[in-house]
């Protein structure tokens, strides 16, 4: 399958457009799955793709059909005379070209070739989107997977101390409250637990269901960073060219424009049909030739539904973009790179500084509670803030991928990534 239209996208367009959709079982001997496999099996299998291209083949049409002119007609007549003096033949051609004013004008020219960038900048746009459906999935689902790993392991961990704790309390070494702290922490991990394994349940079907892959017994690898630029001016630059939002609603609205234009010049003249006329009888040895004129008054029908619908995407395609505009693109892509890094240093501090300390802190804490020097209490409170910075960590990496989706969609540009 082959993606004529998309030019300044081509690449990307291309590579999801020609995927292999894997078969199920594909990697049944392989326990980790990266990302890069599994969007490209989405993007070759997921249905949003399909009416992707079934759009931009539709829109592909009308722009043809916008700026064909109307068949011509041809009327063609033989004429047999009988008389007494004998018999003669006529034949008569008749051939009529409808035109439109805007025809004639070059407005259904200039619409023909609005509705073709409008569908080349929407199926770019609808790449786009669809990629990160599918990166964003991923995400959720390799979250769901590592918090599983994470609540089976503190709950090992609360079940122990709270074995412990008993002995302690039946040796009458501890009080009955502090036995119960862990016990009630063990159990509150495995109802946690049931809801995360439902809700991984749940997306990695999703996930199966977009990509046509069996992901039974797979275990997903971390998603992937790729680099980005973070040159303002190289990013505007690029939203200008690429399928950007601004530029897919200036598209929208440059095409409800040229049909309004169209209408109008329709709706204001008559349609005009020039006429050639021939005849012929050979027996008279006898030609005839003409030329006439059909007019076609826009009296009753002046194309009031056509120039109504393209005055309502218009004033709908300049609202969106009024309010998108509101804030300069440049302070747009400045927010967005910002809130990347600082969601990058984010992620930094707890992986190199936060967590290191919080597991070494912890260990050390479990090894005094097991020597008796260490209460229950501060054990568990130092575990919770453990258990809370890792989950906390989770969330950030996914923060950190709907950033970057904020950017790629304000510049209309895939990751680097993608283009692998």
């Amino acid at each position: 399958m082959v993606l004529s239209t998309f030019r300044a996208f081509r690449p990307a367009a291309l590579m999801f457009a020609m995927l292999v959709i894997l078969p199920d079982g594909a990697f049944a001997d392989t326990q980790l799955l990266g990302e890069a496999q599994v969007i490209r099996a989405a993007m070759g299998a997921s249905p949003d793709v399909q009416a992707i291209l079934k759009e931009e083949a539709e829109g592909i049409a009308d722009a043809d059909q916008a700026g064909l002119f109307d068949n011509p007609t041809v009327d063609v007549a033989v004429t047999r005379t009988s008389s007494r003096g004998g018999d003669s033949n006529r034949y008569d051609l008749e051939i009529e070209q409808p035109l439109k004013f805007s025809q004639m004008t070059g407005s259904r020219l200039r619409l023909s070739r609005a509705l073709y960038e409008q569908a080349e900048i929407r199926a770019q746009h609808g790449m786009l989107r669809a990629y990160w459906e599918s990166k964003i999935l991923y995400a959720q689902a390799w979250q769901y997977q590592e918090q599983e790993k994470l609540h089976v392991n503190f709950m090992k961990r609360a079940q122990d101390a709270a074995a412990q704790m008993n002995r302690s309390v039946k040796a009458g070494q501890k009080a009955v409250s502090e036995g119960s702290l862990f016990a009630g922490d063990a159990a509150k991990f495995g109802s946690d637990l049931e809801k995360i394994r439902a809700q991984k349940s749940e997306l990695f079907l999703k996930l199966e269901k977009s990509t046509a892959l069996s992901l039974v017994g797979v275990e997903l690898e971390r998603p992937v960073f790729g680099e980005i630029s973070r040159d303002p001016v190289a990013l505007a630059e690029a939203a200008r060219k690429n399928a950007s939002l601004v530029r897919l609603l200036e598209a929208d609205l440059q095409a409800a424009e040229r049909q309004k234009q169209a209408a109008i010049a329709d709706s204001a003249l008559p349609e005009i049909a020039p006429r050639f006329i021939y005849g012929r009888s050979p027996d008279d040895k006898e030609d005839t030739v003409g030329v006439g004129v059909v007019l076609t008054i826009p009296l009753w029908d002046r194309h009031q539904s056509e120039r109504r619908k393209a005055e309502a995407a218009g004033i709908y395609a300049r609202r969106q973009l009024d309010m998108l505009q509101a804030v300069p693109l440049s302070d747009r892509l400045g927010r967005v790179i910002d809130a990347i890094e600082m969601l990058e240093r984010r992620i930094g501090i707890l992986e190199g500084e936060a967590l290191p300390n919080y597991r070494k802190g912890f260990s050390q804490a479990q090894k005094s509670f097991r020597a008796g020097q260490t209460d229950a209490i501060a054990l568990w409170q130092i575990r919770e803030r453990l258990f809370q910075t890792e989950r906390e960590l989770l969330e950030a990496t996914l923060d950190a991928i709907e950033a970057r989706r904020a950017l790629s969609i304000e510049t209309g540009t895939m990751p680097q990534e993608a283009m692998l």
